[in-house]
Protein backbone atom coordinates (compact mmCIF):
# COMPACT_ATOMS: atom_id res chain seq x y z
CA UNK A 1 0.00 0.00 0.00
CA UNK A 2 1.13 3.71 -0.58
CA UNK A 3 1.12 5.63 2.58
CA UNK A 4 -0.28 9.14 2.73
CA UNK A 5 -2.02 10.85 -0.07
CA UNK A 6 -0.90 13.85 -2.49
CA UNK A 7 -2.46 16.26 -4.71
CA UNK A 8 -0.85 17.34 -8.02
CA UNK A 9 -1.96 20.11 -11.28
CA UNK A 10 -2.64 18.96 -14.79
CA UNK A 11 -1.31 21.68 -17.50
CA UNK A 12 -1.76 21.62 -20.59
CA UNK A 13 1.22 22.26 -21.91
CA UNK A 14 4.69 21.27 -20.44
CA UNK A 15 5.17 24.81 -19.43
CA UNK A 16 1.28 24.69 -17.09
CA UNK A 17 0.77 28.32 -18.44
CA UNK A 18 -2.68 26.97 -20.57
CA UNK A 19 -5.76 28.34 -19.23
CA UNK A 20 -8.26 25.90 -18.43
CA UNK A 21 -10.38 27.37 -20.74
CA UNK A 22 -7.83 27.38 -23.74
CA UNK A 23 -8.81 24.83 -26.42
CA UNK A 24 -6.49 21.99 -26.37
CA UNK A 25 -4.33 22.31 -29.57
CA UNK A 26 -1.52 20.61 -28.35
CA UNK A 27 -3.35 17.21 -27.02
CA UNK A 28 -1.06 17.35 -24.15
CA UNK A 29 -4.28 17.86 -21.24
CA UNK A 30 -3.84 14.88 -18.64
CA UNK A 31 -0.29 14.64 -20.29
CA UNK A 32 1.75 16.90 -17.69
CA UNK A 33 1.24 17.08 -14.32
CA UNK A 34 3.25 19.06 -11.18
CA UNK A 35 2.97 18.09 -7.42
CA UNK A 36 1.36 20.51 -5.41
CA UNK A 37 3.13 21.64 -2.28
CA UNK A 38 1.44 20.49 0.93
CA UNK A 39 1.59 16.57 0.54
CA UNK A 40 0.75 14.65 1.50
CA UNK A 41 -2.26 15.96 2.60
CA UNK A 42 -3.21 12.94 4.21
CA UNK A 43 -0.21 12.18 6.90
CA UNK A 44 0.74 8.68 7.66
CA UNK A 45 0.16 7.36 11.05
CA UNK A 46 2.24 6.00 13.69
CA UNK A 47 1.44 2.34 14.68
CA UNK A 48 0.20 0.64 15.94
CA UNK A 49 -2.96 1.75 14.50
CA UNK A 50 -6.21 1.02 12.90
CA UNK A 51 -4.74 2.16 9.36
CA UNK A 52 -1.10 2.28 10.10
CA UNK A 53 -0.17 -0.54 7.62
CA UNK A 54 -0.66 2.47 4.76
CA UNK A 55 -3.51 3.53 2.56
CA UNK A 56 -5.00 3.38 -1.00
CA UNK A 57 -7.85 3.69 -2.84
CA UNK A 58 -8.77 7.39 -2.45
CA UNK A 59 -11.63 9.05 -3.55
CA UNK A 60 -12.18 12.52 -3.40
CA UNK A 61 -16.21 13.72 -2.28
CA UNK A 62 -18.21 16.74 -1.72
CA UNK A 63 -21.12 16.51 0.91
CA UNK A 64 -24.43 18.35 0.78
CA UNK A 65 -23.10 21.55 3.19
CA UNK A 66 -19.98 21.05 0.90
CA UNK A 67 -17.42 19.60 3.16
CA UNK A 68 -14.66 17.43 1.23
CA UNK A 69 -14.89 13.99 2.35
CA UNK A 70 -11.57 11.95 1.16
CA UNK A 71 -12.28 7.75 1.81
CA UNK A 72 -9.33 5.40 1.49
CA UNK A 73 -8.76 1.83 1.64
CA UNK A 74 -6.27 1.18 5.14
CA UNK A 75 -4.63 -1.80 6.55
CA UNK A 76 -4.49 -1.64 9.82
CA UNK A 77 -1.57 -3.01 12.32
CA UNK A 78 -0.13 -6.47 12.04
CA UNK A 79 -2.14 -7.89 14.15
CA UNK A 80 -5.94 -7.04 12.54
CA UNK A 81 -4.49 -7.81 9.41
CA UNK A 82 -6.73 -6.43 6.27
CA UNK A 83 -8.06 -3.69 4.71
CA UNK A 84 -11.09 -1.27 5.81
CA UNK A 85 -12.39 1.81 4.76
CA UNK A 86 -11.73 5.20 6.23
CA UNK A 87 -12.86 8.58 6.11
CA UNK A 88 -11.24 11.96 6.64
CA UNK A 89 -12.47 15.79 5.87
CA UNK A 90 -10.74 18.82 4.97
CA UNK A 91 -9.51 21.02 7.55
CA UNK A 92 -8.54 24.68 7.40
CA UNK A 93 -5.17 24.12 6.13
CA UNK A 94 -5.93 22.29 3.24
CA UNK A 95 -5.06 19.13 4.60
CA UNK A 96 -7.25 16.17 5.69
CA UNK A 97 -7.91 14.37 8.75
CA UNK A 98 -9.41 10.90 10.60
CA UNK A 99 -11.95 11.91 12.47
CA UNK A 100 -10.79 11.36 16.22
CA UNK A 101 -14.27 9.00 16.78
CA UNK A 102 -14.27 5.81 14.81
CA UNK A 103 -12.93 6.99 11.70
CA UNK A 104 -14.01 3.61 9.83
CA UNK A 105 -17.02 3.57 7.82
CA UNK A 106 -17.69 -0.03 8.34
CA UNK A 107 -16.12 -1.47 11.77
CA UNK A 108 -14.63 -4.82 11.60
CA UNK A 109 -17.00 -8.03 12.01
CA UNK A 110 -16.83 -11.87 11.01
CA UNK A 111 -18.50 -11.19 7.84
CA UNK A 112 -18.54 -11.98 3.99
CA UNK A 113 -16.64 -8.87 3.59
CA UNK A 114 -14.38 -8.39 6.98
CA UNK A 115 -11.97 -6.55 4.37
CA UNK A 116 -12.90 -3.92 1.47
CA UNK A 117 -10.69 -2.08 -0.93
CA UNK A 118 -10.72 -0.88 -4.58
CA UNK A 119 -13.43 1.90 -2.85
CA UNK A 120 -15.61 3.98 -5.29
CA UNK A 121 -18.55 6.21 -4.17
CA UNK A 122 -21.42 7.59 -5.90
CA UNK A 123 -24.08 10.16 -4.92
CA UNK A 124 -27.95 9.16 -4.99
CA UNK A 125 -29.33 13.05 -5.36
CA UNK A 126 -33.40 11.86 -4.59
CA UNK A 127 -32.26 9.17 -1.86
CA UNK A 128 -29.86 11.88 -0.59
CA UNK A 129 -27.21 9.21 0.53
CA UNK A 130 -24.17 8.01 -0.76
CA UNK A 131 -23.39 4.35 -2.37
CA UNK A 132 -19.70 2.84 -1.64
CA UNK A 133 -19.03 -0.10 -3.87
CA UNK A 134 -15.92 -2.20 -2.77
CA UNK A 135 -14.17 -5.71 -3.11
CA UNK A 136 -15.36 -7.66 0.20
CA UNK A 137 -13.55 -10.78 1.16
CA UNK A 138 -13.50 -12.41 4.54
CA UNK A 139 -10.24 -13.94 4.46
CA UNK A 140 -8.54 -13.55 0.91
CA UNK A 141 -9.60 -12.26 -2.43
CA UNK A 142 -8.24 -15.40 -3.73
CA UNK A 143 -10.23 -17.37 -2.26
CA UNK A 144 -13.64 -15.81 -1.50
CA UNK A 145 -14.05 -12.49 -3.46
CA UNK A 146 -17.48 -10.45 -3.88
CA UNK A 147 -18.15 -7.17 -4.54
CA UNK A 148 -20.25 -5.16 -2.51
CA UNK A 149 -22.52 -1.83 -2.41
CA UNK A 150 -23.05 -0.46 1.13
CA UNK A 151 -25.62 2.70 1.48
CA UNK A 152 -25.13 5.61 3.78
CA UNK A 153 -26.89 6.46 6.59
CA UNK A 154 -26.89 9.99 5.78
CA UNK A 155 -25.46 12.28 3.54
CA UNK A 156 -22.18 12.96 5.29
CA UNK A 157 -21.40 9.22 4.19
CA UNK A 158 -20.06 8.90 7.81
CA UNK A 159 -21.93 5.58 8.50
CA UNK A 160 -22.82 2.84 6.26
CA UNK A 161 -24.98 0.02 6.38
CA UNK A 162 -23.47 -3.09 5.95
CA UNK A 163 -25.29 -5.27 3.01
CA UNK A 164 -25.98 -9.04 3.72
CA UNK A 165 -24.64 -10.34 0.64
CA UNK A 166 -22.52 -9.22 -1.87
CA UNK A 167 -24.13 -7.89 -5.22
CA UNK A 168 -21.61 -10.62 -7.23
CA UNK A 169 -19.71 -13.24 -6.28
CA UNK A 170 -17.73 -15.81 -8.81
CA UNK A 171 -18.86 -19.04 -9.82
CA UNK A 172 -16.19 -21.52 -8.28
CA UNK A 173 -15.21 -22.60 -12.45
CA UNK A 174 -16.11 -18.82 -13.45
CA UNK A 175 -13.73 -17.32 -15.83
CA UNK A 176 -13.21 -14.75 -12.63
CA UNK A 177 -13.00 -17.36 -9.85
CA UNK A 178 -9.56 -16.52 -8.93
CA UNK A 179 -9.81 -12.91 -8.18
CA UNK A 180 -11.86 -9.82 -8.57
CA UNK A 181 -10.96 -5.89 -7.74
CA UNK A 182 -12.18 -1.94 -8.45
CA UNK A 183 -15.85 -2.40 -9.67
CA UNK A 184 -16.64 0.72 -11.27
CA UNK A 185 -20.87 1.52 -11.10
CA UNK A 186 -22.35 3.41 -14.53
CA UNK A 187 -25.86 4.85 -14.15
CA UNK A 188 -27.58 4.14 -17.72
CA UNK A 189 -30.02 6.36 -19.14
CA UNK A 190 -32.89 4.26 -18.51
CA UNK A 191 -32.19 4.20 -14.91
CA UNK A 192 -30.50 0.83 -14.67
CA UNK A 193 -26.90 0.20 -13.68
CA UNK A 194 -23.97 -1.52 -15.10
CA UNK A 195 -20.67 -2.26 -12.83
CA UNK A 196 -17.53 -3.00 -14.57
CA UNK A 197 -14.89 -4.67 -12.86
CA UNK A 198 -11.50 -6.85 -13.31
CA UNK A 199 -11.69 -10.74 -12.97
CA UNK A 200 -8.94 -13.29 -12.86
CA UNK A 201 -8.83 -16.84 -13.53
CA UNK A 202 -9.42 -19.01 -16.72
CA UNK A 203 -8.66 -15.74 -18.28
CA UNK A 204 -7.83 -11.90 -17.51
CA UNK A 205 -10.41 -9.46 -18.43
CA UNK A 206 -12.96 -6.72 -17.34
CA UNK A 207 -16.09 -8.01 -16.59
CA UNK A 208 -19.80 -6.76 -16.91
CA UNK A 209 -22.85 -6.64 -13.97
CA UNK A 210 -26.23 -5.42 -14.90
CA UNK A 211 -29.26 -3.81 -13.20
CA UNK A 212 -32.05 -2.42 -13.69
CA UNK A 213 -32.74 -1.42 -10.53
CA UNK A 214 -29.57 -1.60 -8.57
CA UNK A 215 -30.90 -4.41 -6.61
CA UNK A 216 -31.01 -7.53 -9.17
CA UNK A 217 -27.61 -8.53 -10.93
CA UNK A 218 -27.10 -10.46 -14.05
CA UNK A 219 -23.22 -11.21 -14.98
CA UNK A 220 -23.28 -10.32 -19.09
CA UNK A 221 -23.46 -13.91 -20.63
CA UNK A 222 -20.44 -12.42 -22.89
CA UNK A 223 -18.56 -12.11 -20.12
CA UNK A 224 -15.54 -10.77 -19.86
CA UNK A 225 -16.22 -8.42 -22.06
CA UNK A 226 -13.26 -6.82 -22.48
CA UNK A 227 -10.06 -9.65 -22.49
CA UNK A 228 -6.06 -9.43 -22.18
CA UNK A 229 -4.40 -10.49 -25.13
CA UNK A 230 -1.29 -12.64 -23.33
CA UNK A 231 0.83 -11.68 -26.40
CA UNK A 232 0.11 -7.94 -25.72
CA UNK A 233 1.07 -5.14 -23.55
CA UNK A 234 -2.38 -5.14 -22.05
CA UNK A 235 -1.87 -9.01 -20.62
CA UNK A 236 -1.96 -7.88 -17.42
CA UNK A 237 -5.18 -5.38 -16.24
CA UNK A 238 -5.75 -4.09 -12.74
CA UNK A 239 -8.29 -1.47 -12.73
CA UNK A 240 -10.99 -0.66 -14.65
CA UNK A 241 -11.62 3.13 -14.01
Amino acid sequence: MVVGWGLAGCASNPAGTSEASAPDETGTVGMNWTEETGNPVLEPPRCPAWNCLGMTDSWLGTSTSGESILWVSAGGSAAEEGPVVGRATRTADGSFRFGPAAPQVLPRDSVWDRWRETVLFTFNDDADRWSMWYLGYAESFFDDPGIGRALSEGPDGLRFARPDAPLYRPSPDGWDAAFLTDPVPVRRPDGGWNVYYVGAGTTVGVGLLTSPDGETWTPHPQNPVFERDPDGWDQGILGST
